[in-house]
């Protein structure tokens, strides 16, 4: 994790918001306390998004029995 002050991170946003995109995350501090954490976003598996899920018309056992 990536440590910065609130001064060094408003002068240099999109440099740290770079970073946070590439995989890191970024503690801002004020006083040496940590005030925010910027994480980078969950990324989602495809089929989670896929709106219309295939249903099977027989059941497995049935469909693998004449082999």
């Amino acid at each position: 994790m990536l440590k910065v002050t609130v001064t060094a991170f408003s002068k240099n946003v999109f440099g740290y918001l770079n970073k946070v995109a590439a995989g890191k995350t970024v503690a801002v501090l004020r006083n040496r306390r940590e005030i925010a954490r910027l994480v980078p976003p969950a990324r989602r598996d495809w089929r989670e998004r896929v709106s219309v899920k295939p249903l099977p018309l027989v059941p497995a056992e049935e469909l693998m029995a004449p082999m």
